[in-house]
């Protein structure tokens, strides 16, 4: 049975470190003991049937770690490098050889530090999805049932796990530097096991980074402009609602600086209540420049509606999610042919965050208002769920006035979820930051008056295509205080993870054959309130007229905006690089469109 140890430690690097006393070789339950031929433990095995051999490590106690109680592989689904598959494998052996993995002591939600068995550095990190905060088992006291209001309005308790490995998938070309991440199933005593029963787990796997500090630590401009917008483009398209100066990681490389990418838990919301001061890098300089040619053949290689399908079905996150990605893939590439640059794409995108209640409410950002008038326009012309309308108003001048509640900047998901405190989320465990200072809900009355500017095409009209004068009148958005409906959306349960898993030599069945390691996001209480829900519209349940009507009102009225506001004649002079003629045009161009220039946001 020597060379069968031999051939073992071939496959899996974890097991070099451990002697060959400590490895014990089963099949069916027996014990494989040297001094005897194999034929007397193994018949008829074969090529095309072959044996099944389970193994077991004995730790320095004699303490049998068995895969009864650990183990660790990765979902099938979702697509692996080699590489970070062997690093699964090397942490699956090394907790067998009774390495423990170790919780963090910051963080909100559980975070476990993963090393091998021939050296004390930390190699991976592991979030469980229902260790998160407000997910059933949260080891820190933020405990919630699954799918509850998260961290942040827009993305559901026991969801983040899904968006930190959809990050990783979406950073195309590694483009942006997020660090390699999978999505892995794993049960071990040291993790929150309810009932004391040691139980499968499902969550997201990232190789660690040995950072040396977050950009806080340093000025910013030490940080290359090619680094900055990588890190922007990737923040635009998944809508991340939380890209503060603790979760981008610093390593020196060559004397210089390189910014690393973490913690994209709260990112592929359902909705765009994002400011633009919880996007650190839009007030940058480095923000403010033009995309490189290189940058501009990256973005317009993106394709939305192939990353939300192959998302969808990889990790399972929400529909209305990936539609919102596949809206912000489009401004981004809409906005980078118009010249515009990562933080004028930003002030579209974005709510101004003035940061204090004494000053006036926050308004809804232009992208909102623009894709709430799409989604009203979409419904009318395509029909409702009952099919009381026709589809002729497909042809008419829409403008729809809809009610909507007062707008609020959630930290901690639902108002009326008592937690103990209102946390934001801290800095990955990669480095060790000061404590961040917990900031409270804000709470802020209906908006009144004109709240709509600019000049919104109307998509669903066959004139009207964003080529009005400047001095025409448009009507006002009538915003009226009203309750939401109740959730007709009952809460799915997200599937749980494998219930038997085993080591051999042979290709192993998944645990989960056939079907996805996430499984298909439940909703929450709050799905009524998303950007793309209405009464008796489900934003998660569209039918493919109503996705086809919503795409096509969206690009018109996008493109009569960039139009209007930032004409072509600009859009040359800004990728020749004339930046003094350019600014200006720029400028005036913000100006008519948020009543301020871009220097006064700041």
């Amino acid at each position: 049975w020597q060379m069968v140890k031999m051939q073992m430690r071939e496959h899996r690097s974890g097991l070099r470190a451990i002697p060959d006393n400590n490895i014990r070789l089963l099949h069916k339950g027996i014990e494989l003991r040297g001094g005897h031929p194999v034929e007397n433990y193994i018949h008829g095995a074969c090529g095309l049937s072959p044996a099944e051999i389970q193994y077991v490590i004995l730790d320095q106690g004699d303490r049998v770690q068995s895969a009864a109680d650990i183990a660790m592989y990765k979902d099938e689904q979702v697509p692996t490098s080699a590489k970070t598959q062997n690093l699964v494998n090397e942490i699956s052996d090394a907790m067998l050889h009774g390495i423990n993995p170790k919780l963090t002591e910051d963080g909100t939600g559980a975070t476990y530090m993963l090393r091998g068995a021939s050296s004390s550095k930390t190699l991976a990190v592991f979030k469980p999805k229902d260790e998160e905060a407000f997910a059933p088992n949260n080891p820190r006291g933020y405990v919630a049932k699954e799918n509850s209001p998260g961290l942040r309005q827009g993305v559901l308790s026991t969801q983040q796990a899904a968006r930190e490995v959809a990050a990783y998938l979406l950073d195309h070309k590694h483009f942006a530097g997020v660090p390699p991440t999978t999505l892995v199933h794993a049960k071990h005593p040291a993790f929150v096991n309810p009932n004391k029963k040691v139980a499968w787990k499902i969550g997201a796997f990232q190789e660690f980074v040995h950072a040396h500090g977050t950009c806080g630590d340093y000025g910013r401009s030490m940080f290359n402009t090619a680094s900055v917008h990588a890190i922007g483009i990737l923040d635009v398209r998944i809508v991340n609602l939380d890209r503060n100066d603790g979760n981008l990681l610093v390593a020196i490389e060559n004397k210089r600086p390189r910014l690393i990418p973490i913690d994209h838990g709260l990112s592929l919301p359902d909705r765009l209540e994002v400011y633009t001061c919880d996007l650190v890098w839009m007030e940058w300089p480095q923000a403010r420049e033009p995309f490189a040619p290189a940058e501009l053949e990256y973005i317009r290689s993106l394709d939305g509606a192939r990353d939300a399908a192959n998302i969808e079905h990889q990790v399972g996150v929400r529909r209305e999610c990936l539609r919102l990605l596949e809206v912000t893939t489009t401004l981004l590439q809409k906005g980078a042919e118009h010249g515009l640059s990562l933080h004028q794409i930003g002030l579209i995108m974005y709510r101004e965050d003035r940061c204090s209640e004494d000053e006036a409410p926050v308004q809804p950002s232009i992208l909102e208002r623009m894709l709430s008038r799409c989604v009203d326009s979409a419904a009318a012309a395509v029909g409702d769920a009952h099919g009381t309308v026709s589809s002729t108003v497909e042809s008419l001048d829409l403008l729809s006035i809809r009610a909507t509640s007062p707008i609020r900047r959630q930290v901690s998901g639902d108002p009326g979820f008592a937690y103990p405190i209102a946390p934001s989320p801290l800095p990955s465990p990669m480095f060790s930051p000061a404590i961040c200072k917990a900031v409270a809900d804000l709470q802020f009355p209906p908006l009144d008056g004109d709240i709509d500017q600019v000049d919104f095409a109307r998509a669903a009209s066959p004139e009207g295509r964003g080529n009005s004068s400047e001095q025409e009148m448009y009507p006002q958005d009538q915003i009226r205080e009203e309750e939401s409906p109740d959730d007709t959306v009952g809460l799915r349960r997200m599937r749980g993870s494998a219930a038997r898993h085993r080591h051999h030599l042979s290709v192993r069945p998944s645990a989960l054959r056939n079907t996805s390691g996430a499984s298909r996001e439940g909703a929450g209480k709050d799905a009524s309130t998303a950007i793309f829900a209405r009464p008796h519209l489900d934003g998660s349940k569209w039918s493919k007229k109503m996705e086809e009507a919503f795409k096509r009102h969206f690009e018109d009225q996008l493109a009569a905006y960039l139009k209007k506001h930032f004409p072509d004649a600009g859009t040359k002079t800004i990728i020749e690089g004339d930046e003094g003629q350019t600014d200006h045009k720029v400028e005036s161009n913000l100006a008519s469109a948020f009543g301020v220039r871009p220097s006064d946001v700041d």
